[in-house]
């Protein structure tokens, strides 16, 4: 079990508030990815100290977080990597070991499964690959990922299967958190993929996993 959030323009008063309010879903390991104009950085550490960077904060835009509760038999602090996506996973993924094929980032770690068959999608549309890659599945996925389209341009979908995630307000600027946070409260439909936006999440298509019956 993990947590994962994101804010937009934040303080670091409030990314320190979702970090602990998150930490009751993972408390091993966190990382935080930043965007500024001057593109995207990421921080990963055990501390909070470790991560939540001043600067960063006073020029970005949107910061994006996960907290780490392992569910397989690796400690790894996502986001996870894998041009041109960048994935961070809240869930265990009950299947991921019959994709012997999709081991080649990490095969201990069920989450780089789900992003590696993302990566190996043949479709010219990323949405098909995401929808595709997220139906292979069984199990928890609350996610966030990033496709750069091209250098400082990104497009950040999000989407909800079984474990929970609450979007709303806090402090006027919109976010989304794995547990509920003040105005951070209207459940996140599950089997969907937004994309994120500023004022919210954007709906594209809805998603086939395999427990979506469920």
């Amino acid at each position: 079990m993990c947590g994962i959030f994101g804010i937009f323009s934040p303080t670091a008063d409030e990314v320190t508030a979702l970090v602990i309010a998150n930490r009751q879903r993972g408390n091993q390991g966190i990382g935080l990815v930043y965007f500024t104009p001057t593109g995207k950085y990421i921080k990963r550490g055990h501390s909070m100290e470790e991560v939540i960077d001043e600067a960063l904060l006073g020029e970005g835009t949107l910061v994006l977080g996960h907290l780490v509760s392992p569910t397989s038999r690796t400690d790894d602090i996502h986001p996870l990597e894998h041009e041109p996506w960048t994935l961070a996973h809240n869930g265990i993924l009950l299947n991921f070991k019959e994709f012997k094929d999709y081991a080649d980032i990490n095969e201990e770690l069920d989450s780089a499964y789900l992003l590696s068959a993302i990566c190996k999608g043949k479709s010219s549309d990323a949405i098909e690959n995401i929808a595709n890659g997220i139906s292979l599945f069984e199990g928890q996925q609350t996610c966030w990922m990033i496709e750069e389209k091209e250098p400082d341009a990104y497009l950040i979908y999000v989407w909800r299967v079984m474990s929970s995630l609450y979007q709303g307000q806090l402090n006027d600027k919109f976010a989304f958190s794995s547990v509920k946070y003040y105005m951070i409260n209207n459940k996140v439909k599950q089997n969907e993929l937004y994309v994120l936006k500023e004022h919210g999440l954007e709906f594209t298509s809805k998603l086939s996993p395999i427990n979506s019956y469920i």
